[in-house]
């Protein structure tokens, strides 16, 4: 038997959606604990060069640049529940594989990659499904609550995973992070299966309509284009902030740690907040989360101090919280459900891409401009996002932008 729309009221208490982030914190800390922190790490002293360290990073954005448009072709003859369940225990058995291949380096990273593209996969069946579980009214708040799981999964993850390697080694490290997928695996079996309006369509046509419908439908168009400066301004801001740490306020990695963890506190702080905007203010959220985003990182311009620093992180991870979550709820509110697997891709792809782009030229920017103005332009970028998105947002319906 399917699921009812979950109301208003119950939307915190649903059990459907608090199995859904129990399974997300556990899946969160491992991902975000192998394929980064750990991984590099492993990879930087297998190959013995830092290099090894970048392939990784690298790794986790190329499958969303070139397989976003395909993944929803992928998924949307698919079971969401029990792709999300395929996914976890994949996961597990490649990184417990890795246990007979400790000290190369070149497996390590085509795990790295195969951990990214089903990182992919799951982030839009996890999207797509939502929309099924609960009312259009309450899809800021359910994104706010699996999102609020994601970022606390995202602050365990390194910690746990760093702890385990200097423990106990690779191998030991390898079963702590297979553990978590296994036990989220475990707690999807407890999510009912839904239907899902499924495409009659051949593979190519679905994704060449899934990318038309994208950019030819005014707001996913305009939330498509207006992610374009917000993120290639924050990862110039992720170089940034390493600089800020290490150069300007000489406080080592330590500094730089805290910077990012002030960053995760904030996004949890951001996701809960963003769970009690009401339908209708999504797209509100969605701008000032962009507006404060880019006056916070303008602030760092002026940062000489780590308090200060890290109180502008803080404020970042908040705005940031508000502005991804609306996005997403306002995608899943008006795209039709058989087309939402395809425009996430869309999404998806387009996000990594500006990412790719911004990578390969920010250090050529900072060394032009300097740190401290690099901010300026970084801030310029993200606050740029969203007066794109107001000029682009004139021309939507009544109530689809703006509330009514």
């Amino acid at each position: 038997m399917e699921p009812q729309p979950t109301s208003q009221r119950s939307v915190w208490r649903d059990r459907t959606l608090i199995i859904l982030s129990a399974s997300l914190v556990t899946e969160s800390l491992a991902l975000w604990g192998a394929n980064g922190p750990l991984f590099a790490m492993l990879a930087m002293e297998w190959s013995g060069s830092p290099m090894g360290a970048g392939i990784i990073l690298t790794m986790t954005v190329l499958p969303h640049v070139f397989l976003g448009p395909l993944t929803g072709s992928f998924l949307d003859r698919a079971c969401r529940r029990n792709t999300l369940l395929f996914l976890n225990l994949t996961r597990a058995a490649v990184v417990l594989g890795l246990m007979l291949f400790v000290g190369n380096a070149g497996i390590l990273y085509v795990a790295s990659l195969a951990l990214a593209v089903s990182q992919l996969l799951g982030l839009v069946a996890r999207g797509s499904l939502v929309p099924a579980l609960v009312d259009r009214d309450q899809l800021q708040a359910a994104n706010g609550m699996l999102n609020g799981a994601s970022t606390l999964g995202r602050v365990l993850g390194p910690a746990v995973m760093g702890a385990a390697l200097d423990s106990g080694g690779p191998r030991y490290a390898y079963i702590a992070v297979a553990a978590p997928f296994l036990l989220a695996s475990l707690m999807l079996l407890f999510v009912p299966r839904v239907r899902i309006p499924r495409s009659a369509e051949q593979f190519l046509r679905r994704t060449m309509d899934g990318v038309r419908h994208t950019f030819r439908t005014p707001l996913t168009r305009l939330l498509v284009l207006a992610t374009v400066p917000f993120l290639v301004g924050g990862a110039m801001l992720n170089l940034l902030e390493l600089l800020l740490a290490s150069d300007v306020l000489r406080a080592g990695a330590t500094g730089y740690g805290a910077m990012l963890s002030m960053w995760s506190c904030g996004s949890l702080v951001g996701a809960l907040g963003a769970a009690a905007v009401r339908r209708g203010g999504s797209f509100a959220s969605f701008v000032a989360g962009a507006i404060a985003m880019g006056a916070f990182t303008g602030a760092l311009y002026w940062a000489d101090n780590l308090p200060f620093a890290l109180a502008m992180m803080a404020s970042g991870g908040v705005a940031e919280a508000f502005r991804s979550i609306s996005a997403t709820s306002m995608f899943q509110a008006w795209t039709p459900k058989e087309k939402l697997p395809h425009v996430l891709g869309v999404y998806a792809a387009v996000g990594a891409a500006s990412m790719v782009c911004a990578y390969l030229v920010e250090s050529a920017i900072v060394d032009f401009l300097g740190i401290r103005p690099a901010f300026l332009l970084a801030a310029a970028l993200v606050g740029g996002s969203a007066l794109l998105a107001m000029a682009l947002g004139r021309g939507l319906p009544e109530g689809m932008a703006w509330p009514k």
